[in-house]
């Protein structure tokens, strides 16, 4: 139920895994990126009407800014936020991805790299089959209830596997960590080298607020959690197993129902809190604690790790270059804060994590 599962086709699912976050965040903002294009400099800093910004002789219209925060709503689960200056903040970050979708496309064009759209087709073929079971119709309707077209899908897998390869490329000298670097992180850091907690939950889902808040009422009085689900959750694939989700962690969880979970103590209900399925009312059966990891046990994955981070800073750094060199101008109302750095979280696509977890 709250397990991160594959109930409904999300678009982050078709992002090639095995890639960091912080590439993530480079494949979305090429999305829906217009055409080739050439970046010269503009005569002027000034904005025809209507414009929003400009880089080089490819100017963006509002509407099409807008169109770009529907797309990524649409196929990523980013949802603008509605906090006026959080909203202000999420709008000069969508501008300067729209920037950095247009420079990094083109210099993956300058540098000849092309992805052939059978290739696009196969990358396609495969993720319905490992996501979706092979289920062409599920595909078509995720198709139609996100909006877009299965051509959109192929163009945004074309310029992922060509931003990965331009990745690749750029990342290609970087040394991998030695094991005396792991061990400097591991002595830094050993009190966090350890498994992480995991906690055996029930749940129960109803569809309000007063719906929730009622079977609280009904715990407090003594009521056996396993009844109370058997007879009021919602959610038919647990309630007739008194509403047990399993032994689980922290990053396996729905994120508000994970921190609610994870503060709670044993044996005492907790809620309610609200997800796209419902309001939650859980209980804690059982804890497990972390244990501590040798660094024998850890040294591979900190060496990946350091790596990985190595790589990290040698990509931003090129983003930020390509941004400089970008003659981007922005309107007032658009301008980033800070123009040349990659673009915040705040316009990253929720559940982009390759790391993460899935039933």
């Amino acid at each position: 139920m709250f397990v991160n599962r594959l109930s409904t086709l999300r678009w982050e699912r078709f992002v090639p895994r095995g890639v960091a976050r912080w590439v993530v965040l480079a494949v979305v903002i090429v999305l829906v990126a217009g055409a080739g294009f050439a970046l010269t400099r503009g005569d002027d800093d000034e904005l025809a009407d209507g414009d929003v910004l400009r880089v080089g002789d490819t100017s963006v219209t509002a509407e099409q800014l807008d169109d770009r925060i529907a797309a990524l709503e649409a196929l990523y689960g980013v949802t603008p936020p509605q906090e006026k200056e959080a909203a202000e903040r999420f709008r000069r970050d969508a501008a300067k991805s729209y920037v950095m979708g247009l420079v990094v496309e083109a210099e993956a064009e300058r540098r000849d790299i092309v992805i052939a759209e059978k290739q696009s087709r196969a990358e396609l073929g495969k993720l319905i089959e490992e996501r979706l079971a092979g289920d062409r119709a599920a595909f078509t309707r995720f198709l139609g209830d996100a909006q877009i077209t299965e051509e959109m899908v192929l163009a945004e897998i074309g310029r992922t596997l060509a931003t990965n390869r331009l990745y690749e490329q750029v990342v290609a000298d970087v040394e991998d960590a030695t094991l005396e670097q792991a061990r400097t992180e591991y002595d830094a850091r050993r009190d966090e080298m350890s498994t992480a907690e995991k906690r055996a939950l029930s749940n129960i889902v109803v569809g309000t607020e007063a719906e929730a808040q009622a079977v609280l009422a009904e715990l407090g009085k003594g009521t056996d959690f396993a009844k109370v689900a058997a007879a009021t959750s919602q959610d038919t694939s647990t309630s007739g197993k008194g509403g047990a989700l399993g032994t689980v962690e922290q990053a396996d969880l729905d994120p508000t129902y994970a921190v609610a979970a994870f503060a709670a103590r044993k044996g005492e209900p907790f809620g309610p809190t609200e997800s796209e399925f419902g309001w939650n009312v859980g209980v804690v059966t059982k804890i497990v604690p972390g244990t501590p990891l040798s660094f024998e046990e850890v040294a591979p994955t900190l060496i990946a790790a350091l790596t990985t981070k190595a790589q990290n800073d040698v990509w931003q750094r090129f983003l930020a270059d390509l941004l400089a060199d970008a003659d981007a101008v922005y309107a007032d109302d658009y301008q980033p804060e800070n123009p040349t750095s990659a673009p915040s979280e705040a316009v990253e696509p929720e559940g982009a994590d390759p790391d993460q977890k899935e039933d």
